[in-house]
């Protein structure tokens, strides 16, 4: 109901606009915030040329706790104060909007670097555990491969002693047998 009265207001049919957006406030309050409906109207009062309703719902969006809400009120005051002729105290309000913004994007900035930051150094880890896992396997193979090439040597080894032996012992029957 919130969207269809803003598409009336975008059409200009300010009444149909009105209306879909106080029944949106009715139709379920949780879904819609007073502030949004009230900022809404106002903009649409502010459009309508009934700048004391819009002012009335402007101040209710000054005290808000929403950022958004208080910036987007202070963007229609400095309109209805550039309509009104006051262009002094419309640059003023317009100046507090700017103020504003410049917050919401700083703010929104460093939450993205914030972000960035965190999927750099979650990566980074990552990366460094997979170097990790990377550097114990080739540790592991390289210990497989020592110990194979020491298996592969104590066989020949032993097999040369078993063979040196042998052969000495023959060459002692040998010596033994030529003398007797």
């Amino acid at each position: 109901l919130y969207d269809i009265g803003l598409f009336y207001d975008n059409m200009g049919m300010i009444d149909s606009a009105v209306y879909y957006i106080q029944e949106s406030l009715f139709y379920n309050s949780d879904i819609v915030s007073m502030d949004e409906v009230s900022l809404g109207m106002a903009d649409i009062y502010r459009k309508a040329g009934l700048k004391d309703s819009a002012l009335v719902l402007l101040k209710k969006c000054l005290i808000s706790e929403n950022l958004y809400t208080k910036t987007s009120a202070y963007k229609c005051l400095s309109k209805i104060k550039e309509t009104e002729g006051n262009i002094s105290q419309a640059f003023k309000l317009h100046k507090i909007y700017t103020h504003y913004k410049d917050s919401i994007t700083k703010k929104s900035n460093t939450v993205s670097l914030a972000e960035v930051i965190a999927k750099y150094d979650n990566e980074k880890l990552q990366n460094e555990n997979s170097q990790i896992i990377l550097e114990k396997t080739q540790a592991r193979s390289n210990l497989y491969s020592l110990l194979f090439i020491c298996l592969f040597l104590g066989i020949i080894t032993s097999r040369a002693f078993i063979f040196y032996r042998k052969k000495k012992e023959h060459k002692e029957k040998e010596h033994l047998n030529r003398i007797d």
